[in-house]
Order: structure tokens, then sequence, then C-alpha cells
């Protein structure tokens, strides 16, 4: 029995393995019957014709397998993509059907093998490893890269999986393209929650605004927050922009008669992409002008002065082209982060943040209490969500 995440594909690896019959099924001693010669369901026979108790039937995840038992089941890719694999529903739909339809077609005796990508930290391999016969399956775990001494394949630390294919160049480059959550979930197969150590996801879904109710905020200093990409790479690193925002709120507090005045921040847009000094420099000030900035605050820890200057060339080349619009360039703010994330608020009754994140698109904001004492707000302090909001 194979299932997979669609019949088609589950009916490819069915018609592979029946291929395969038919090519070395004299070496094998097995043929297929002559009345059940279907990829998605055969049976199979002697060398003389005379049918043989087994065979193979092959269904979509969700499907019905009523009616058919196996004594080895294999569940291959059960998870379509990044989209099903961050829905409740699909996950809980998933385990669903193997609890209720996959485990009670499993002959006394029978076995199954799970093969797939780590999607989710909740996905499929997630729960059975959670689950309280964990103990009972063999765990095989090929990361891209080995991370472990104890590598099933013996590999030491550092080295990649295959690396006449991918070698450690070609995996840094892929590991740059797709970011570090992707990263450790498709080729490390160590799925990482989305939110992370400082930000909670709720935070940020239960603080959503629209543009509309942005437009109504009277936000009184706006800045464009960049982090650039260290060390030394042959490739370009992420390097994190966003753009903020500060307004004063008035709020009626239990233990006051009056308002009381109290900040407010808005994280309005990200631009966070694998780029070049060329395109960064550019990139910040383009943000800046859309949101009309009063200052760009630079992690300079890599970059030194050079990263003021790649902002102010990157300025003169827009207003040589006449994009500025007679707007004179936001004060640059240089600020040094004595270790990553120097500067994450940590929780406290006065300054617990309220939400935090970060956008691909502009068409919500969110808001936030920020931490007092941390000197400016780099990308890299805040939780980072996938692609699409």
């Amino acid at each position: 029995m194979i299932a997979s995440y669609s019949a088609d594909l589950a009916d490819d690896h069915g018609r592979w393995i029946r291929d395969a019959i038919n090519a070395y099924g004299d070496q094998l001693g097995i043929a297929l019957h002559a009345g059940s010669k279907a990829a998605n369901r055969f049976d199979l026979a002697d060398r003389t014709g005379n049918r043989l108790e087994g065979g193979l039937v092959t269904a979509g995840v969700g499907g019905g397998l009523t009616g058919k038992g196996a004594h080895l089941a294999v569940v291959d890719d059960p998870i379509k993509d990044d989209a099903d694999a961050q829905s409740p529903t699909m996950r809980r739909r998933l385990w669903e059907w193997w609890t209720s339809v996959l485990q009670t077609r499993i002959e006394p005796g029978g076995s199954i093998i799970v093969i797939q990508t780590r999607w989710h930290e909740d996905d499929l391999a997630g729960r059975i490893l959670a689950g309280d016969d964990a103990a009972d399956w063999t765990l095989l775990d090929l990361p891209a890269v080995a991370d472990h001494p104890q590598d099933p394949l013996g590999r030491s630390i550092g080295e990649p999986l295959w690396p006449a294919r991918y070698g450690l160049n070609a995996l840094e480059k892929i590991r740059r393209a797709v970011g570090e959550r992707v990263w450790w979930s498709l080729f490390q197969q160590k799925p990482r929650p989305m939110a992370g150590g400082v930000w909670d996801r709720h935070w940020i879904d239960a603080n959503r605004i629209s543009t509309a109710v942005l437009r109504s905020i009277d936000l009184h200093r706006v800045v464009v927050a960049v982090d650039p990409a260290g060390g030394d790479s042959s490739v370009n690193d992420e390097v994190g922009i966003i753009a903020a925002a500060a307004a004063a709120q008035s709020v009626h507090g239990a233990q006051h008669d009056r308002p009381e005045r109290r900040e407010e921040y808005y994280v309005l847009e990200d631009q966070s992409h694998n780029l070049g000094a060329d395109q960064w420099g550019l990139t910040a000030c383009e943000l800046a002008l859309t949101w009309q900035a009063d200052a760009i605050v630079v992690e300079s820890n890599f970059g030194g002065d050079m990263t003021a200057q790649v902002l102010t060339q990157a300025w003169q080349d827009l207003t040589r082209r006449g994009l500025t619009r007679g707007m004179l360039m936001p004060r640059i703010v240089p600020v040094t982060a004595k270790k990553e994330n120097a500067c994450a608020p940590s929780p406290s009754p006065s300054s617990t943040p309220r939400t935090a994140s970060t956008t691909s698109a502009p068409s919500h904001a969110w808001r936030t209490r920020w931490s007092p004492g941390c000197p400016a707000w780099t990308p890299r302090t805040a939780w980072t969500p996938p692609c699409t909001p």
C-alpha cells in the first residue's frame, strides 16, 4: 500500500513499481497477474501466471482504503506544500486520516514506512515522534548537511548529503535563497516554530490593523531600520530592511481619571531580501521616500562608515534621477549591536510588547509598545514571518 498527498503522485509510484516488476520479474520470481495490471491496483502472480497473495494499491492522503489491508504501508510525501503544512485544518485532516484510515488497514505484524520532508514541527512525522509509541519507530534522519555526530551515514558534521550533486557551496547558495526557516525545515529536517523566543505569533495576529485605520493615526516619527548582511560569503545574505513608526495615543487606564499618553509603535513595511550593497542602499532609500521617513537607522557592525556611504550614494542616485521629489535625505543613525539580538526587549509589566512583525507587503500594519532602553530597532530583533503575510 502506498499513499501520497495526491492520488496522481501515488499512482506514479505504483507505475514505477509495476514497470520494475515487468522488467525484473524473472529475477525476482514474480509477475503481474494478467487480470490486474493497473498502476494504482495490481495483483501478483508466479511465473506460471497463478495468482499469488499480494499486490499493490495506491491512494491519495484522505482517500478511502476500506476493504483493503496491508502488510507494508508506505506513506510518501503526505504534505503537498508549505501552505498545507501551515494550515491547522490540513494538519488535523491528515492526522485523522492517519489514525482512522491508514492504521486500521495494517495486517497483524505489518509495518509502516513514513517518508517526508519536515515542513512543520506539528506535521505527521512530528506527531508520530511526539506520540506514546515513538519508541516503536526507527528514525532515519538525513539532513542536507550533517549536524550530528551520530549521522546514519557516518558523515562528519558539516559534510553534505550528496556532494556530487549539491556540494557545500551550492547548499550555501540555496540556504541564502530560501531563508533560514525553509532551510531548517526542508533541508535540515528540523522545522522551527514561526514564533520566536521574544515574539509570540498571536501578538501579531491579534494586532493587525488595516491601511484605512493606519491613515487615521498621526505618526509623529517614521524611521527605516536596516540590518546589513555580515560576514564573508560568495553570495548575498539577507538584509533586513523595515519601515516603522511611532504615534502618541491617549489611553484611559484603570487607575487614572484622565487619559494617559502612551507611545505606540507600528511596523509599516518589510523589504528584507538577499541584496548586495548596491541594492540594499537603494531599497532602503526608496522605502524612506515611500513613508517620508525622518531617519534611517542602520547597524554598522560589519560595514562601519561604509554603511552611511552606501546610503548617501543611493540617495544621490535617486536625486539625480528626479525620484526624491525635493525631499531632503533623512538623517543616518548608525548603531552598533554588541551581539545578535542585543536589543531584543524582555517582557516586563511596563514594557511587554503587544506585537511586532515584518511583512512583505504594506497592506497591513502592526502595532507594539517598544521596550525602553533599546536605542534602535533593527529587523533581526523581531520575529520574522514567512515571505507572505
